[in-house]
């Protein structure tokens, strides 16, 4: 190497012709030659040189010509062999040897300026659309390191690119291998966790690039496989590119013929899987199990798109075959499962299915349910094993099992006819051959029942799988708990009196009538039911040496059992065995712990930070994960769902939790006095709708009332006017009419020509004539005068009653609204203390308001200056 460097850059004059160059000096030499050099040919040959240095002495090249590697990368990005040279510079520098650690700082210096700069991320996006082999292979490989060491910068320059993303798709359409190859790595490394970036891939066009790949014979099984991968990270947890997988046509059928490639022949007995096909059929049930992830919001419609595309009967055959791995059959199983798991369409096909068993068609839900209690393979034995291979197959064995156990419970998930299917089906008695040694496959009641009823059985996972298919055949099912209890009774009846007078129990699950004489009637309390039968089991298996996961089996079956069954509950306590055994259970230990002792012993000999790391840390487990295949998943979800209140349990010392608990309880002492006025608040709310409704009802009823009255007093009004204006002008005619009779009067007594007239006695004289023409006239203006007399008086009685009847009404109004306003003052008070005392915030319907008495009801309306005043009511009455 030294006489490499002495060729290339020569040997300093003043240390002689046998002294080597110090490398950092011939490095910065180089640095400073591509940087000013003034022919083009000078800065080609100082970044070949600086290319081939930078692989053995990189911490140098780093420090010293990383800045002008990338400067030289910007201004010489059209001349490909520069750009070829500077990238496969930087691709040295950048990459981590694991063999010499001490190189990693300046390595990760070096992609920490790159990376946070985004024009270096965007000529490289530049040089992607060059043709040149080397450059774009280059320039891929270098992207994919920048990402490994700086992810979240790479990603942000290249959304800062709006062409970014489509020139890295664009690069799929290359014919050459090795550049689709790297652009696929570099999209899956992209694609990983960002949701925008998966996002923008998915809308180019990318499930049609990806079936592309993936069916191009002239691709190699490794970037295909790769394609894959990037599918399983673009419909991984995103809903929008799962709603585009399943809109875009063809989509879900080729990725179904996929998974069918992997199907082996019928009747095939045995098939060796290489690595990559095992990898390959592995994450295309991811990507199966992706799509229908439960709970998800795209997972109904996803369901209908694979059913219709058939995908049950695919998933189904890879289930059960045989030349199958075990692992793929249990994802297979599980990837079956999750395609019906709520889906009423898929679960009614399923429940319909039939698979072949050796020539024998057989209901596919109990060859399922057969493998997860008895382990039995479905399509027969995987052959000869020696001791060693044979205890590989059973812990693979385990896996299938419970994978199948998942497989059945979501069939059973929102499914009671499922569930009553599978509770009659356990309990139905078998044929008379079903216990035959050469049946390869038993019936599901055999496999469920034994298990349960004899407690011998030497494979506790085996009673724990017969017990948890139990439980979720009759979870949140009462018809199906009365199914078995009937039908088990009804077989056991059988059994004892030989089958000859036995008549099947109904449906509904009610105890089969049993036609036996009297003497026999005494023996009915001796039948055990099967809930009784269960808890034997139970007892028996609790002595010697007892297996754990045998006996939380039946526990679980006897919890699941006597749920909301006040049947099964009266059946469990009247039997004294049982009873008897629960209660030493429970009382087995003299003293239960107490919280304070446990939180010392926490606190003191372990430590609540230990404790809460150690939960955190089994919380990505997979066994806690998985649930599989030591736990449930029923269990794994109830320990997720309450591990921040286990974790808040150890947290809080016992005195924090003392004092917590007091000031609950004052709290609630508080809270119940509270509730209380509220209660009483809320009765004379009641109170005051119904006045207010009172007030309404008074109110409409009154209001024709109201109006028939002001329209009379209208009519009385006017026609006192016109009897005032008639009286006004009977008063002046009466007044003309005195003053024309004073006129004759004196003219009689002056006589003719001024001259005093004696006047002559009282009599018919000359004054009689026009007393004679006056009189008729004077009688019929006072019958008119006492006419209009008795009618003011009239109207006088009718205005007096009328007034009478508005101060009546006027004073229950103004009580109700005295109540009214009375209980508004109450409420409000009230109110204000809840509010401030923090511990309820009401929030009751708003009571409508009292209604605004009409002005028509107000006595002043009545009564004001538009009305009759007293000095008409005097003048009317002094006529």
């Amino acid at each position: 190497m030294a006489s490499w460097i002495s060729m290339l850059v020569g040997s300093d004059p003043a240390s002689g012709d046998g002294a080597v160059p110090d490398p950092r000096d011939t490095i910065a030499l180089l640095s400073n030659r591509l940087q000013h050099a003034t022919l083009m040919d000078d800065r080609r040959a100082a970044l070949k040189s600086l290319r081939g240095l930078a692989r053995d002495y990189k911490p140098l090249v780093a420090q010293h010509a990383a800045a002008a590697l990338l400067t030289s990368l910007h201004d010489n990005r059209h001349d490909l062999d520069m750009a070829r040279d500077a990238l496969e510079a930087i691709a040295s520098i950048l990459t981590i040897n694991p063999g010499k650690p001490e190189e990693t700082p300046i390595v990760t210096q070096v992609a920490e300026d790159m990376a946070n700069d985004s024009s270096h991320v965007t000529i490289l996006l530049d040089l992607l659309t060059e043709d040149d082999f080397h450059v774009r292979y280059d320039t891929l490989h270098l992207l994919a390191l920048l990402y490994g060491a700086k992810p979240t910068k790479v990603i942000e320059g290249l959304l800062a690119d709006p062409t970014g993303m489509a020139r890295l798709m664009d690069l799929l359409d290359d014919t050459r291998d090795a550049i689709r190859t790297e652009a696929v790595s570099v999209l899956v490394a992209l694609t990983t966790s960002n949701h925008d970036v998966q996002k923008i891939v998915a809308f180019q066009n990318a499930f049609d690039r990806i079936f592309t790949l993936v069916f191009d014979e002239h691709v190699e099984p490794v970037t295909a496989q790769d394609a894959l991968q990037l599918l399983y990270h673009l419909v991984r947890t995103n809903a929008a590119n799962q709603t585009l997988f399943r809109e875009t046509a063809g989509s879900v059928r080729n990725f179904l013929i996929c998974l069918a490639q992997f199907l082996p022949p019928t009747d095939a007995t045995s098939v060796s899987w290489t690595a990559m096909q095992v990898a390959t059929c592995t994450l295309l049930l991811d990507i199966t199990r992706a799509l229908v992830v439960p709970g998800a919001a795209s997972t109904r419609a996803m369901q209908a798109h694979l059913h219709a595309a058939g995908a049950m009967g695919t998933l189904l055959h890879m289930s059960l075959a045989n030349a199958i791995p075990a692992g793929i059959q249990a994802l297979a199983l599980n990837a079956l499962g999750e395609a019906m798991r709520g889906y009423e369409v898929a679960q009614r096909v399923f429940a319909d299915s039939m698979v072949t068993v050796h020539g024998a068609s057989k209901s596919a839900l109990l060859v399922l349910v057969g493998l997860a209690v008895a382990g039995v393979p479905p399509m027969g034995a995987r052959g000869g094993a020696d001791g060693a291979e044979e205890q590989r197959l059973v812990l693979q064995d385990a896996e299938v099992r419970a994978a199948a156990l998942y497989a059945v419970q979501c069939f059973l998930h929102d499914n009671d006819h499922g569930q009553l299917s599978l509770a009659m089906a356990i309990v139905n008695p078998p044929p008379d051959d079903s216990h035959d040694a050469a049946t390869d496959t038993p019936l599901a009641n055999s496999v469920v029942l034994q298990p349960l009823l004899d407690w011998s059985v030497r494979d506790p996972l085996r009673t724990w799988m017969a017990g948890m298919l139990v439980c979720s055949a009759v979870a949140d099912n009462l018809k199906a708990k009365e199914v078995m209890a009937g039908m088990y009774m009804q077989l056991m009846t059988r059994r004892r009196y030989g089958g000859s007078s036995t008549r099947r129990g109904s449906a509904a699950g009610s105890p089969a009538a049993v036609s036996r004489s009297d003497s026999d009637d005494d023996d009915d309390d001796d039948v055990v039911t099967l809930v009784q039968a269960i808890g034997h089991t139970l007892v028996l298996a609790s002595r010697g040496k007892p297996s754990a996961r045998m006996q939380v089996g039946l526990l679980a079956v006897l919890c699941c059992w006597t749920w909301e069954y006040p049947a099964g509950v009266v059946e469990l306590l009247t039997d004294g065995a049982i009873l008897q055994f629960l209660l030493e259970r429970i009382g087995s230990s003299e003293t239960d712990p107490h919280r304070d002792e446990l939180y010392d012993v926490i606190s003191t000999r372990i430590g609540t930070d230990v404790v809460i790391s150690l939960m955190k840390r089994a919380r990505d487990e997979n066994a806690v994960v998985d649930g599989l295949p030591m736990h449930d998943r029923v269990l794994v979800a109830h320990v997720a769902d309450h591990l921040g209140a286990l974790q808040r349990g150890i947290r809080m010392s016992p005195r924090d939790h003392a004092a917590t608990r007091a000031a609950a309880d004052a709290t609630a002492q508080e809270l119940a006095g509270l509730q209380s006025r509220v209660r009483d608040l809320e009765a004379r709310c009641a109170d005051r709708d119904q006045l207010a409704a009172r007030v309404r009802e008074l109110e409409s009823a009154w209001a024709p009332r109201a109006q028939e009255y002001e329209s009379t007093i209208a009519q009385l009004r006017a026609h006192a006017e016109t009897i005032a204006s008639q009286l006004v002008s009977t008063r002046a005619n009466l007044d003309a009419l005195q003053r024309d009779q004073d006129d004759l009067l004196i003219l009689r007594v002056r006589g003719p020509e001024g001259a005093v007239c004696r006047p002559r006695p009282t009599g018919p004289g000359a004054c009689g004539e026009l007393e004679s023409a006056w009189a008729p006239r004077a009688q019929e203006y006072e019958s008119t005068i006492a006419q209009l007399r008795a009618h003011a008086e009239t109207i006088a009685s009718q205005l007096v009653s009328t007034r009478a009847n508005l101060d009546a009404l006027q004073r229950d109004q103004d009580d109700l609204l005295m109540c009214l306003a009375e209980q508004d003052h109450d409420m409000k008070r009230c109110t204000t203390d809840l509010l401030r005392s923090g511990m309820w915030t009401p929030a009751p319907a708003p009571a409508p308001a009292p209604a605004a008495v009409p002005a028509s009801l107000v006595p002043a309306t009545l009564f004001g200056n538009g009305g009759v005043d007293e000095d008409e009511d005097d003048g009317l009455m002094t006529i």
